[in-house]
């Protein structure tokens, strides 16, 4: 079930790219305007942009790889875990901006992109994990 709804994360990403996002007429446009404005020295904005776009790529590694990550997340429960960790963290980073932001100017593409980071948390959840501690987590368990 698990790398289902991370191919539901990664649908859901790509929707947002050609739907209305925010500012912009379609998500794609993020990434134009965020590299025009990473190029241009002299824009005061530079400094603050530089973290975002570069927590906004990494989330969006996350996204696009999980899927084809999940023979990695099935064996190795650090993997797993530390995949888990920054997904969740992005979810909850996202969901916060989105707040902050306002639902008003939320448009369709924010709601896809909110939506991706949740379903790439829970995809990564629900990859079942047969590592070679299984039996030793099934003891501790009861199980």
């Amino acid at each position: 079930m698990g790398p289902v709804v991370l191919g539901v994360a990664l649908a859901l990403f790509t929707a947002f790219h050609f739907h209305p996002a925010f500012e912009w007429a379609h998500g794609w446009q993020f990434w134009a305007d965020s590299f025009d404005v990473m190029v241009d020295q002299q824009q005061p904005l530079m400094g603050p942009m530089g973290p975002t776009v570069a927590i906004f790529a990494t989330f969006s590694a996350g996204v696009v790889f999980s899927p084809f990550a999940a023979p990695l997340i099935r064996k190795s429960l650090l993997m797993r875990w530390f995949i888990a960790f920054f997904s969740g963290l992005a979810c909850l980073g996202l969901f916060l901006v989105l707040l902050a932001m306002g639902l008003s100017r939320v448009h369709s593409g924010g709601v896809y992109l909110l939506l991706s980071a949740a379903c790439n948390f829970i995809g990564i959840l629900l990859t079942r994990y047969d590592g070679r501690h299984q039996e030793a987590l099934r003891k501790l368990s009861g199980n």
